[in-house]
C-alpha cells in the first residue's frame, strides 16, 4: 500500500465527529443567545445584525460539520485527496473558530474546546502517512 493509501490512524473518526458536533452546538447556542439579545434590545438593527450573524454562523457550522462527516468515508478508504481536503476545510474551521473567539461566552467555550479538537484530529489525520522507517 503506497504512502498516501494508508488508513488513517485509529481514533481519529471520533475527533472529526465531536469536532463537527461541537461547532454546531455552539451555533445553535450562539443562535439562542443572539435571539434573546434581540428580543431584549431597544435598538432594532443591533438585535438583527447579532440575529443575521448568529444565522450566518450556524449555518457555516452546519456545512463544515457537514463536509467534515462526509469525507470520512473516503478518508477511511485510504484516499489521500480525502486527507488533503479535511485539512483545507478544517483551516476554514480554525477560521473561523478564531473569529468567535471574540463573541459571546458559548462562542468562546465552544471555539477553545474546537481548537482543541481540530489540533488532534490533524495531527493525528498527518501522522497516519508517515512511513514506519522514520
Amino acid at each position: 500500500m503506497s504512502e498516501l493509501r494508508q488508513r488513517p490512524a485509529p481514533g481519529g473518526t471520533w475527533l472529526w465527529v465531536a469536532a463537527s458536533l461541537v461547532g454546531i452546538t455552539g451555533g445553535v447556542a450562539n443562535y439562542l443567545l443572539a435571539t434573546a439579545a434581540a428580543a431584549h434590545t431597544e435598538v432594532a438593527g443591533v438585535g438583527a445584525a447579532a440575529l443575521v450573524s448568529a444565522v450566518l454562523d450556524l449555518g457555516c457550522w452546519l456545512v463544515l460539520g457537514l463536509l467534515w462527516l462526509a469525507l470520512l468515508v473516503p478518508l477511511r478508504g485510504g484516499h489521500g485527496w480525502a486527507r488533503i481536503a479535511l485539512t483545507a476545510i478544517a483551516g476554514l474551521g480554525v477560521l473561523l473558530d478564531l473569529m468567535n473567539l471574540f463573541g459571546s461566552w458559548a462562542t468562546i467555550a465552544t471555539a477553545v474546546v474546537q481548537l482543541v479538537l481540530l489540533a488532534a484530529a490533524l495531527v493525528r489525520l498527518h501522522r497516519a502517512v508517515r512511513p514506519a522507517s522514520l
